[in-house]
């Protein structure tokens, strides 16, 4: 499998558009296993269900306040599972939350 870090889609190509698809999209975001990071980067830009991906461009992500090449890279995994069926959502709330390991 290749590096989702590595090489992003040129602007404006079809690659570079998210496409979430339509059984997904009233799905909440928080009820995947993101990481905090990512959840709160998403939150803080308005994105609360998948279908807010919908149509959005990786280049503009990108640009994002606190989204860099690895979180990008952890979005393109969540979409690609959930696009080939392998992602579902599941309780995974703050209030199921596991602490962060830190010891």
């Amino acid at each position: 499998m290749p590096n989702p870090h590595r090489h992003f889609p040129a602007r404006n190509s079809p690659a570079d558009f998210l496409f979430i698809p339509r059984e997904i999209r009233r799905w909440e975001i928080s009820r995947f296993s993101l990481s905090v990071r990512l959840e709160h980067a998403l939150g803080y830009m308005g994105c609360r269900q998948m279908g807010d991906l919908h149509g959005r461009r990786l280049s503009d992500i990108i640009r994002w306040r606190n989204i860099g090449k690895k979180l990008l890279g952890e979005l393109i995994q969540l979409v690609r599972r959930v696009q080939e069926g392998k992602q579902t959502a599941h309780p995974v709330g703050p209030q199921h939350r596991q602490p962060g390991g830190l010891l």
